[in-house]
């Protein structure tokens, strides 16, 4: 006499976070990578070390472990979702936001973000955070992630003293995929690839606008949400674009020229009263006006070039670059020029009440 025992899997069972993974790595269309290395807590023998390893090198999981046989609830199920969407950064910002003065409360941070998306997430997996997630938990889960794939925008404000913030945010972003333009910059589910946008409103009757730099905190560079410490500001905004890790195009900083424009990028201007100034593209003629002629600035606030001159600024970066040995330095107080040195010498510090012109070979 033959047993035949036949094995079913228990559909109401608890997911692993390994399994829970897999999943989504496969609705989402990922390719594993060749040779991953996986974290430190998975074997490379591990059924799923493959998805794994191909998941912490693209940054969506983390590198140091991932204990993928444990069982994944339903809020690190949804966090998880969030991270292999490319929103991890939203999670976090969604947890700054919730520390807000205005915060409800009444969610935690990550089944916040995910109620507010829309399309947002199955009622059935923001409650009981703390469950197992079971096999039609995934279910609802992987439908949500398909939802989002053909669009998904999050947008929230936030007020802040007399400023309200704006964060929008619209489409999955997966790691190294090519996504087309917006064309016509159309805005709303469908209509491209990822979008982020960040808005700080305020009427400047209660508000003043400025514009600072990390020199302002003795920094080359420094983080954004240092800056506005230093600066004192209720919020802040990054100003432009950035190349080599110094910002580009046109910019006035306390009434001087910081930067040229690029050709084609607008400026906005307004004045010390906040009233509306200008819209343009920025153009300036910037240089030293000699009894001879007008000489032009090159650069500002960045080491010049051979035959090129630059001008340094205080308050726009924290001290001189590295400048080259044939270069002459000229201090520029109140309009003339107060000192003049052959060559640079060991300070690099930018005085508080001066102009620094540094100028090589013709120039």
């Amino acid at each position: 006499m033959s047993i035949l025992i036949l094995l079913t899997r228990n559909e109401s069972c608890a997911i692993t976070r390994a399994e829970a993974l897999d999943a989504l790595f496969s609705e989402l269309g990922y390719v594993e990578m060749n040779n991953p290395a996986p974290p430190e807590d998975v074997s490379r023998t591990h059924p799923f070390a493959g998805v794994i390893g191909s998941s912490a090198r693209r940054g969506l999981i983390p590198r140091s472990a991932f204990s993928p046989d444990e069982t994944i609830d339903r809020r690190g199920a949804v966090e998880l979702a969030l991270s292999m969407i490319g929103w991890r950064f939203e999670t976090l910002l969604s947890k700054s936001l919730d520390l807000s003065p205005d915060a409800e409360g009444s969610l935690d941070y990550i089944f916040r973000l995910a109620s507010e998306m829309s399309p947002p997430a199955p009622k059935r997996l923001l409650s009981d955070g703390a469950a197992p997630l079971s096999a039609e938990d995934k279910t609802s889960l992987l439908a949500w992630i398909r939802n989002c794939k053909d669009g998904v925008i999050w947008k929230k404000t936030v007020s802040f003293k007399d400023a309200d913030l704006t964060i929008y945010r619209q489409g999955v972003a997966l790691p190294n995929v090519s996504y087309s333009s917006f064309g016509g910059g159309a805005v709303g589910p469908g209509s491209g690839g990822p979008l982020y946008i960040a808005a700080l409103s305020a009427s400047p009757a209660s508000m003043a606008a400025r514009i600072t730099f990390a020199g302002t905190a003795g920094k080359d560079m420094a983080p954004l949400s240092e800056m506005v410490r230093a600066d004192g500001a209720a919020g802040g905004v990054n100003g432009g674009f950035f190349s080599k890790d110094h910002p580009v195009g046109a910019t006035l900083f306390k009434g001087m020229h910081t930067g040229r424009p690029i050709k084609g990028r607008p400026a906005v201007g307004w004045n010390n009263e906040g009233r509306f100034m200008a819209f343009g593209d920025g153009s300036a003629r910037v240089g030293i006006r000699t009894p001879v002629r007008f000489i032009p600035f090159k650069n500002f606030n960045t080491a010049p070039s051979e035959n090129e001159n630059s001008l340094f600024t205080p308050g726009a970066i924290g001290t001189l670059p590295e400048i080259a040995a044939d270069a002459a330095r000229i201090t520029v107080r109140d309009g003339v020029v107060a000192e003049r040195a052959e060559s640079p010498s060991d300070c690099r510090a930018i005085p508080a009440d001066s102009l620094l012109i540094v100028a090589r070979g013709r120039s």
